[in-house]
Order: structure tokens, then sequence, then C-alpha cells
């Protein structure tokens, strides 16, 4: 009995369980549109210093390339940890939500 009620649970918790992708666990965590960004990433970690980054247009006019992480100057020092330098650096799904929201266009709401 005790051995059936083993096999019961091993397939009971494994049943229709499956990973989650680092993207979606971070688009659950941390969505990509910018009022998400804005409040949750750029005011607690970027505005202290910098307050004028959590202005959409001073981003967009001086350090994001739409539709192109890797040609954004937000992403690149945020992806090397370069900033902010006085705090913990961005977690993965921060840094994914800020790539994914990039890949998108940066679109405004």
């Amino acid at each position: 009995m005790g051995q059936i009620l083993l096999v019961f649970l091993v397939l009971l918790t494994g049943c229709g369980s499956r990973e989650l992708s680092p993207r979606t666990t971070a688009d659950r965590a941390f969505p990509a549109d910018f009022s998400h960004i804005r409040e949750r990433i750029l005011i607690p970690k970027c505005a202290p210093c910098h307050e004028n980054f959590t202005s959409y247009k001073v981003l967009l006019d001086s350090m994001v390339v739409p539709g192109n992480p890797a040609g954004s100057e937000l992403y690149s020092i945020i992806e090397s940890d370069t900033m902010p330098p006085y705090s913990d650096h961005l977690i993965f799904e921060e840094k994914a939500a800020i790539k994914t929201w990039i890949e998108k266009g940066a679109p405004y709401p």
C-alpha cells in the first residue's frame, strides 16, 4: 500500500508541471511595459542619481534604440552591471523586462 501511495504522489506532482523559461518568469514578475519598468525599476534604482531617467522622452532620445537592446545604452549599462553603482544591480527579471520592452519597440502607454 505504501508503494502505491508513493507512486501516486510521484505521478500527481509530475502531472501538468512544466518548467517556465526565464522570459516567461520575467514577464510575469516584471511586465515589460514602460509604466511598470518606470515604477518598479527606474524610480527605485535609477532616479536617486538620475532623476530625469524616469522620463520616457529622455530615455528614448538618449539611451534607447527601439527594437535594438544591443544598440541601447540603457540595456548595455544594466547588462554589464555598470549601473546602478551604489546599490544592488538589477536582477535577471528586471534586465529581461527592460530588454523585452526595447525589443518590442519601447512602446509608451
